[in-house]
């Protein structure tokens, strides 16, 4: 927009050995600006303004950045009267950014934080923001720190929202006749459980529908190829899943192997696995907006791993959000299998 205005002169420097760069001259003033855009991604990030003099700075997400990163920058804004914008989503009371920058800095006065909801954007109508406050239970972490704009720690039943009763939408006692496009997932175990879950959409519901969940434990990876085709493959006569997705850790590769030579006409693979925590935040939408929900019958014992899965309290004095290592089963393997649904939707 500020190359339309007849006075400014925009030139722009895309990859150079200072990065991305702009620069804009108001040739009233007859005086010219730079700025230089990075992304703080990895520790190394802070490489990048190493040495430079700054007199201002903008960091969107903050909390997503490294600490290094932010701390070079705070050390490289040294001309006077120099300013610094943070924006960001709430996390943990005791996120590392908020801990050695942003609280310091508060108590010090030499920070103001200034608290804004969807209310004071003026660009979203009712209906934008009624279908973002909507994505996230009402009294989940996520609500409230995204919504809410509230700085809370992950505490307490992960999925607090979530009932066993058909009412609520997040099961059902009976299954469509019309599913299609099967998946199936598995969270493998040697000092746990091995578990299988089956998926499937239903263009009636416009939702997906975990028809199945399996247990199994100490047993040879012959044997649990020999039950995902009794227990899986075999369900309501016989499916043929478009992907199966094993978790690879733990030995999860050995059973990966086993099935793909066991089957393979089948897509056998690895899950993906990238950020639990963002996953887990993705599948907690994605069953309070009933994208996905499952069959009661079929998955009683993932159901109680679903309603017993807590946050790990200790991880909230080190800013995480980690839930504990108990009835962890089923949700990891609801995990995977969402990430396929997302995919295939």
């Amino acid at each position: 927009m500020l190359s339309e205005e007849p006075h400014y002169v925009v030139k722009e420097y895309r990859a150079s050995a200072e990065g991305h760069r702009l620069e804009i001259t108001d040739t009233i003033l007859d005086h010219t600006n730079s700025y230089f855009i990075y992304g703080g991604k990895d520790e190394s990030s802070q490489d990048l303004i190493q040495g430079k003099t700054l007199a201002g700075a903008l960091a969107d997400e903050v909390l997503l950045y490294p600490l290094s990163f932010l701390n070079q920058l705070l050390s490289r804004t040294s001309v006077e009267n120099s300013k610094v914008w943070f924006t960001f989503n709430p996390d943990a009371p005791t996120h590392e950014t908020y801990v050695n920058i942003l609280d310091p800095y508060v108590a010090d006065h030499k920070a103001f934080l200034l608290h804004l909801t969807m209310d004071d954007n003026p660009s979203l109508s009712q209906e934008a923001k009624d279908r973002i406050s909507s994505q996230w239970p009402i009294g989940s972490v996520w609500h409230r720190r995204n919504i809410l704009g509230q700085r809370v720690a992950a505490e307490g039943a992960v999925f607090p929202f979530f009932t066993t009763d058909p009412k609520d939408g997040f099961v059902v006692n009976e299954l469509p006749n019309d599913l299609v496009t099967w998946l199936v997932a598995a969270d493998y175990g040697q000092q746990h459980w091995t578990v299988y879950s089956l998926a499937g959409y239903s263009p009636s519901l416009s939702k997906w529908i975990v028809v199945k969940d399996f247990f199994t434990k100490d047993k040879t990876n012959v044997v649990y190829s020999q039950e995902f085709k009794r227990e899986i493959l075999d369900f309501n006569g016989g499916i043929y899943p478009v992907e199966v997705a094993i978790d690879p850790g733990g030995g999860g590769l050995s059973l990966t192997k086993q099935l793909s030579e066991d089957y393979p006409t089948l897509s056998v693979a690895s899950a993906t696995k990238k950020d639990v925590a963002k996953e887990i935040q993705d599948l907690a939408s994605a069953l309070f907006t009933h994208k996905i929900c499952l069959y009661a019958p079929g998955c009683k014992r993932g159901i109680e791993q679903l309603v017993g899965y807590m946050w790990k309290d200790k991880a909230k004095d080190h800013g995480k959000d980690e839930p504990l290592k108990q009835n962890d089963d089923f949700p990891d393997c609801l995990r995977y299998l969402w990430n396929m649904c997302v995919r295939y939707s």
